[in-house]
């Protein structure tokens, strides 16, 4: 499997880390506040929608009309799960609808922007930019490599409390964790990495903001970033075109 993409084509729900019907309604309620703030026009296109966990919520918070993914096996599991909300949910190839598309608005909740290579993402950006119709690109819950790579390390804050090491092989083990983080966050940043493809085939690709800023700067593209709520180690990028100064 060398493709992340690959990962996908069997499987039937999206795994998110949390999978109520809570998880998914706050996490629908984070997107529509990003998307009133930073402001929404028109329809929707979902790209890379999945088994529709988070569109069954989202829905009916914003104007999302259509979804689209490259797996068979999700979208008919995001059929099912739909079948009582009006919405075209398709099998499709990203790079052969998003030239013609006339939907103004676009999204992507870790799918395109975690299982697309830098040069197939930075090929979809240049799709919006040159889309005459759309005018703002939400990619929601982006990885931040550098915060992923925090958390193996003791230092970093989290809300989930460790067991008490007993012994001296467990504490060894603990440091001998914190160690390997610390060299694998040192030979990134020392690289000037924008970005890594994990070794998990489930976790895909991990983009800097950094990515984003200089592949939006060479195609006069603005772009925000805002933290992730619910992922210590996700933030949402918003792509919007700038203002016709002439």
């Amino acid at each position: 499997m060398n493709n992340p993409k690959d990962y996908w084509q069997d499987k039937t729900n999206s795994g998110h880390r949390f999978s109520s019907t809570e998880y998914f309604r706050k996490k629908a309620l984070e997107c529509a506040q990003v998307m009133e703030e930073f402001g929404s026009t028109g329809e929707i296109i979902d790209l890379g929608c999945g088994a529709g966990e988070l569109l069954e919520q989202l829905i009916p918070l914003a104007r999302i009309s259509k979804g689209i993914d490259y797996s068979p096996s999700m979208i008919e599991s995001a059929k099912q799960r739909l079948k009582d909300i009006d919405i075209d949910l398709d099998v499709a190839d990203i790079f052969e609808i998003l030239p013609q598309s006339s939907f103004p608005t676009w999204t992507t909740t870790e799918a395109l922007n975690q299982y697309l290579n830098p040069t197939e993402m930075a090929r979809v950006i240049g799709l919006f930019a040159r889309n005459e119709q759309a005018h703002a690109f939400y990619l929601f819950d982006c990885v931040d490599p550098i915060r992923y790579m925090t958390l193996g390390m003791g230092s970093y804050y989290s809300t989930q409390p460790e067991s008490a090491l007993n012994g001296l092989t467990a504490r060894t083990k603990s440091i001998a964790r914190d160690l390997i983080s610390c060299a694998k966050l040192a030979s990134f940043r020392l690289g000037r990495q924008q970005w890594i493809k994990w070794k998990d085939q489930g976790m895909g690709f991990a983009y800097t903001p950094y990515f984003w800023f200089e592949t939006c700067k060479k195609l006069n593209l603005e772009i925000n970033f805002i933290s992730s709520k619910y992922y210590e180690y996700r933030y949402h990028a918003i792509i919007r075109k700038l203002p016709d100064k002439s």
